[in-house]
């Protein structure tokens, strides 16, 4: 384990009181714990906490909670996981950021790219009632595509590798509240993975898996045939279905979805990542859904947390985000549009989008 003072950033030992370069005390600051999670399917895989690296900018005292708050003055530091971006290419990229009500941003992803131009988009959303979302949803998005990046080098079938990294993903998770001991609701996390094959001469096919409501959609003015259900062709659409109640009281038929979408418990999700996921009674509420499907010309694959699509639920109002974007050509300019959006509209939750740009042959 690699151990940082946040301080300076010198390595040290656990057990060590005082930093050897700059001196301060390593019993009051907080360090950062930065490590990559051990060999996929370890019953014991490390997870990272990101922390604060740095003194108070106002008053550079070091006592610092998780959140970034001064405990001696009040100020709060920016700390790195309040905005985070990756850009792979022109056409692949992610952002996740706080929002403006929540302290914190417990949101993750973890996207990828294999040398054959499979790329792997992962987004997961702590659920905020359970101890230390952030956590979990870190753990599960690496745990998760380290895991598909595994099998599918090993030649795994897309299905097999994702079925397996759901798996991964929710031991790794259950694992972490077993090592937290929590108290009340251990961690839990929703996640939705996606796989996108290299190209054929004409298609590109796409394989999701998903627990909870993190969203994908694809985004066009081409067609999407759906592979694994027969679903209808359509321009921009939904990929996965929420597992939340609403969708479930309208599917049994016990409410329709203007009385659904009126309750308090309409985006309530039924099925998580979590120690307290199983279910003696019935299937487990980490059970994953599935879905394939092909493209055959361009278009954007995006996948999400609630934080956008709370605000943008139609695929039809998000292509058309993603194409206002006042910077045309880089999918990152066109995802920090709709993240602006988002924010603009309140920012009520932390907001994490994954892109994918699938241009013309």
């Amino acid at each position: 384990m690699n151990l940082q003072c946040a301080s300076c950033d010198t390595p040290f030992n656990i057990g060590d009181r005082f930093c050897e370069e700059c001196g301060v005390s390593l019993a009051t600051i907080q360090s950062v714990i930065q490590t990559d999670v051990k060999a996929v399917g370890d019953p014991n895989p490390l997870f990272i906490q990101t922390a604060n690296q740095k003194p108070c900018t106002k008053c550079t005292s070091i006592d610092i909670d998780l959140d970034g708050f001064c405990n001696q003055c009040g100020h709060r530091n920016p700390i790195p996981r309040d905005h985070q971006e990756v850009v792979f290419s022109p056409n692949f990229a992610a952002i996740s950021d706080r929002g403006i009500r929540h302290s914190r941003n417990e949101d993750a992803f973890a996207i990828d790219r294999l040398p054959d131009g499979t790329h792997i988009l992962v987004v997961c959303d702590g659920v905020s009632s359970s101890t230390d979302p952030g956590s979990a949803s870190t753990l599960a998005s690496q745990t998760a595509c380290q895991s598909i990046v595994q099998d599918l080098n090993q030649g795994i079938s897309p299905e097999v590798t994702l079925k397996s990294a759901i798996a991964r993903a929710s031991a790794a998770v259950t694992q972490l509240g077993h090592q937290l001991n929590a108290k009340g609701e251990p961690p839990s996390t929703t996640i939705v993975a996606a796989i996108a094959l290299p190209p054929t001469s004409v298609n590109v096919a796409i394989h999701l898996a998903w627990v909870g409501d993190s969203r994908a959609y694809w985004l066009s003015d081409a067609i999407c045939e759906g592979l694994s259900d027969g679903s209808s062709d359509s321009n921009s659409i939904p990929l996965t279905q929420d597992h939340s109640w609403m969708n479930e009281v309208v599917v049994a038929g016990e409410m329709t979805l203007i009385e659904a979408e009126a309750s308090p418990n309409a985006h309530a999700i039924t099925r998580w990542l979590g120690a307290d996921s199983y279910n003696d009674e019935g299937p487990s509420h980490d059970e994953p859904s599935f879905a394939q499907y092909v493209v055959t010309q361009s278009g954007q694959l995006m996948v999400c947390s609630d934080g956008l699509w709370n605000y943008a639920p139609e695929p039809s109002a998000l292509r058309d985000l993603m194409h206002q974007s006042p910077t045309d050509g880089d999918t990152i300019y066109q995802i920090k549009h709709c993240l602006n959006f988002a924010l603009e509209c309140g920012g009520q939750d932390n907001i994490t989008i994954a892109v994918l740009n699938i241009p013309d042959k």
